[in-house]
């Protein structure tokens, strides 16, 4: 019997090419096990080689699909490639999708620098105020106290930074 380019006789098994991928996904052990068992087994080992099929088939059907998935995707590509020769004209980039905000609204120039804004001023009244020790004070986090400046100064920095490229984004744009 040949299975995956081996040829088993009874006990033995001669593979053709052991470096070789085997495309069905058994290994050479549960081969020999698939073989063995009409000779030597009983009804146990035919339901465990039973039960070793099934979960192979299994795996072969997802992969069946994956292949099919990609097959698909490579399909696409080629065609766009096709028709993008046959226009003569180089493929047009997708964009991206707009940012929305949790409401579904476009983000705007505009609208990303107040927001950035507001949060650069929000963390610097927290870092050169008392507001936020004494909130945290007020709830019962005191002692989270001497770690602020751990969190707040560099907080502070990268808004600032947010806020600059907002800004520049919303001049470049024309101020919308």
């Amino acid at each position: 019997m040949v299975v995956s380019g081996c040829t088993l006789h009874g006990h033995s098994t001669a593979c053709a090419s052991s470096s070789r991928p085997r495309p069905s996904g058994l290994t050479l052990h549960e081969i020999r096990n698939l073989v063995n068992y009409q000779t030597s087994g009983g009804l146990k080992r035919c339901r465990d080689v039973r039960d070793m099929l099934r979960s192979k088939m299994a795996d072969l059907q997802s992969r069946i699909a994956e292949l099919q998935a990609f097959h698909g995707t490579l399909a696409r590509h080629l065609q766009d490639c096709e028709h993008t020769l046959g226009s003569g004209h180089p493929p047009q980039r997708s964009r991206l999708p707009r940012r929305r905000n949790l409401e579904g609204k476009r983000l705007t120039p505009r609208r990303r620098l107040y927001m950035s804004a507001l949060g650069t001023v929000l963390v610097a009244l927290c870092c050169f105020t008392p507001m936020l020790v004494i909130a945290l004070a007020a709830t019962g986090f005191a002692a989270f106290t001497p770690y602020l400046d751990w969190v707040l100064f560099p907080a502070l920095a990268v808004l600032v930074v947010v806020t600059v490229i907002s800004y520049r984004r919303y001049v470049r744009e024309g101020g919308q």
